[in-house]
C-alpha cells in the first residue's frame, strides 16, 4: 500500500506562517464559559478552561488511546443514569435536550382546580420545564411507563386516558422561543395569574389532569402512589445548519431541528451552558460543513433500512463539565476538535484515506514509537452501555466482540464504555467495533517535522489538519513503522518546527463495518 507523493515541495506555505506568527502554539490561551447549577432562567457557577491555539479538546477517537504504552481511559465504564423523575427543588438544573429524546422535567408550576359542576378540586394542572432553547414538538407523554399518544390539539388518542370520547389529559407544549406566552392551560384554569408568567426561552409542557371518575378508575389513570412517573418524548432543540441558506447564524428562529451530531456540537461549543465561543470563531465554511456531511452518511442496518452515521441523542445539564460533555458527543462521530488558523472546528472521523506522507526525510527532530498496544489495554469484546428509543432512553448494554480475534488471544478482552448520546443498538455496536479495530491498529507514533510535513497533497485547501489520516514510509530498519495513521493535534515552533502525535489506524476502523457484523438486540436481556 503506498500513500500520497513522499517528494512534495517545501513550499512557502504562506497560510501556515500566519499560524506561526503568533509565536508557540502555547500562547493566548481562551477562556471559555462552563455552566453551573442554576435557575432556568439563569447560569450559576462560572468556569474557566485553557484552550490554547494548536491544542485540541480531545476527542474520544484519539483520546481513547492515552500515551505510549496505550493507557485506557480510567472513566470509559462510567455508567449514566437514565431518565428521571421530575423535579421538584426550589433551585433547578439548567437542560439543552437535543435530538430525539425521553426526559422528565422541573417542576415550575403545580395547582389543583374544580372543574365546572365538580363539588372540589378534580383537576390537578402541572407545569414542567424540559428544555433551556427553542425545541422542537412534543410526541408523547410517558405516563408510569406507558406511552400516552396525543393529537394535534394535545388531547390522548391512547386508552385509558381517552374513553368513549371522554378525556382526562390535556397536554399543552411551548417550543421554548424568547416571544413565547403564557402558557394556555394556565391561563384558562387560572385567570388570576400574571401574563408576564411565560418562562421565555424555556420549552415547557403543561399537563391538566383529570381525577377520573372513583378512586379505581383514578388508579387506572394514575396509579395509586399519588402523582405519576412522568415523562416527555420530544423533538429536541434547533441547530444551526450552516448548509441551509435560509438560516441566519444570529437569528435562532430560523434554525431547524436536527439530530446531527456536529451540528449538535457546533451548538455545544456556542452555548452559554456550552464553551460560549463566538460564532466568527468557528470554521462552519470548511472543516465543519465536511463534518456535517460525513455525519449524514447512511449506513445499512442488518434488519434492512438505514441509520446516519454521526447522531446524538440526549441532554446536557448545567451542573456538568463542559468538556466531558463534548467528549461524551465527540463519541457519536469519533470527532477531533481544536482550534487552527483561529477558528474552531469540528472534524468526524472519514474513512482512513491518507492526504499526505510523512518520510524520514521530512523528520529534524525527536522520534518517539511504539509498534502495539500494551498487552493488558487489548480489546476483542466491547460491552456497550447506551439508551435505546424503544425503551424510553432507559439505560441498557449492547456487545460488540470479534470471536476470532478472541480465539487467537486464547480469552475474551472485555471493555465496558457507555455511549451516553446513542439510542440505537446497531449504533452502539458499530462504534464498538471501531474501537476494537482501532485497538488492534495499535500504533503510537509522535515526533518533530519540517513545517512541509504540513503539505497535504490530497486536500482542497493543501494542508494537514487535525483528524486527518496520513501515511508513515520509513527505510528499513525502521520500516516497522510504515503504515496509515491519524492526526493528533499539533504544534508549531517559532522555528518551523511541527510537533506531530500520531495515532495508529486502519482501513477496517469505520470502513470495515457491515450489517453482517450487527447481532440484534435483545430487548428482555438488556
Amino acid at each position: 500500500m503506498s500513500g500520497p507523493s513522499r517528494h512534495g515541495p517545501r513550499a512557502a506555505l504562506a497560510l501556515m506562517a500566519v499560524l506561526a506568527l503568533a509565536g508557540p502554539a502555547q500562547a493566548d490561551p481562551i477562556s471559555l464559559i462552563a455552566g453551573g447549577a442554576a435557575l432556568w432562567a439563569s447560569l450559576g457557577l462560572v468556569g474557566q478552561i485553557a484552550v490554547f491555539a494548536a491544542v485540541a479538546v480531545a476527542g474520544f477517537g484519539l483520546a481513547y488511546l492515552l500515551g505510549a504504552g496505550g493507557q485506557r481511559q480510567a472513566d470509559a465504564g462510567a455508567e449514566q443514569p437514565g431518565v428521571q423523575i421530575a423535579e421538584r427543588d426550589g433551585l433547578l438544573e439548567a437542560r439543552r435536550v437535543y435530538g430525539r429524546f425521553t426526559v422528565a422535567g422541573g417542576v415550575f408550576f403545580q395547582k389543583t382546580v374544580a372543574d365546572s359542576g365538580a363539588a372540589g378540586p378534580n383537576i390537578y394542572v402541572l407545569g414542567l420545564a424540559l428544555s433551556q432553547g427553542e425545541c422542537d414538538a412534543l410526541e408523547s407523554v410517558i405516563i408510569n411507563g406507558v406511552e400516552c399518544e396525543l393529537d394535534s390539539s394535545g388531547l390522548p388518542i391512547t386508552s385509558p386516558w381517552v374513553d368513549a370520547g371522554t378525556t382526562y389529559l390535556k397536554a399543552s407544549f411551548r417550543s421554548g422561543s424568547d416571544s413565547q406566552a403564557i402558557d394556555p392551560i394556565i391561563a384558562a384554569r387560572f385567570p388570576d395569574e400574571v401574563a408576564e408568567f411565560r418562562q421565555r426561552g424555556i420549552c415547557t409542557v403543561v399537563l391538566e389532569m383529570n381525577f377520573g371518575t372513583d378512586v379505581d378508575h383514578h388508579t387506572a389513570l394514575w396509579g395509586a402512589g399519588g402523582i405519576p412517573q412522568l415523562a416527555f418524548k420530544i423533538r429536541g432543540l434547533h441547530v444551526y445548519d450552516p448548509t441551509d441558506a435560509s438560516q441566519d447564524i444570529d437569528d435562532p428562529t430560523t434554525w431547524t431541528w436536527s439530530q446531527n451530531a456536529t451540528l449538535i456540537e457546533a451548538d455545544w461549543l456556542r452555548s452559554d451552558m456550552g464553551f460560549g465561543i463566538a460564532a466568527a470563531d468557528i470554521d462552519w465554511a470548511s472543516a465543519l460543513a465536511e463534518s456535517e456531511t460525513t455525519d449524514d452518511r447512511w449506513v445499512a442496518l442488518l434488519a434492512g433500512g438505514a441509520e446516519r452515521s454521526g447522531t446524538i441523542n440526549g441532554f446536557a445539564s448545567s451542573a456538568e463539565s463542559n468538556v466531558e460533555v463534548l467528549q461524551a458527543m465527540g463519541q457519536q462521530n469519533r470527532a477531533t476538535f481544536g482550534k487552527a488558523f483561529g477558528q474552531y472546528f469540528i472534524r468526524a472521523e472519514r474513512m482512513a484515506e491518507p492526504v499526505a506522507t510523512l518520510h524520514q526525510g521530512l523528520l529534524v527532530g525527536d522520534l518517539s514509537y511504539q509498534n502495539e498496544p500494551d498487552s493488558r489495554a487489548a480489546l476483542n469484546r466491547i460491552e456497550a452501555q447506551f439508551f435505546p428509543a424503544s425503551r424510553f432512553n432507559q439505560a441498557a448494554e449492547t456487545v460488540y466482540e470479534d470471536t476470532a480475534l478472541q480465539a487467537a488471544d486464547g480469552q475474551e478482552l472485555a471493555q465496558r464504555v457507555t455511549f451516553r448520546y446513542c439510542d440505537s443498538p446497531p449504533t452502539a455496536q458499530r462504534l464498538g467495533h471501531a474501537l476494537v479495530e482501532e485497538n488492534r491498529a495499535g500504533r503510537t507514533l509522535s515526533g518533530v517535522f519540517d513545517i512541509a510535513a504540513l503539505v497535504a497533497p490530497g486536500k482542497a485547501n493543501g494542508l494537514l489538519e487535525p483528524g486527518d489520516v496520513v501515511w508513515a514510509e520509513f527505510d528499513a530498519p525502521y520500516d516497522a513503522i510504515n503504515g496509515l495513521y491519524r492526526v493528533g493535534t499539533f504544534e508549531i515552533s517559532a522555528d518551523f518546527r511541527v510537533s506531530i502525535p500520531l495515532t495508529g489506524t486502519s482501513v477496517a476502523v469505520i470502513g470495515g463495518w457491515s450489517p453482517a457484523l450487527e447481532t440484534a438486540f435483545d430487548e428482555e436481556a438488556a
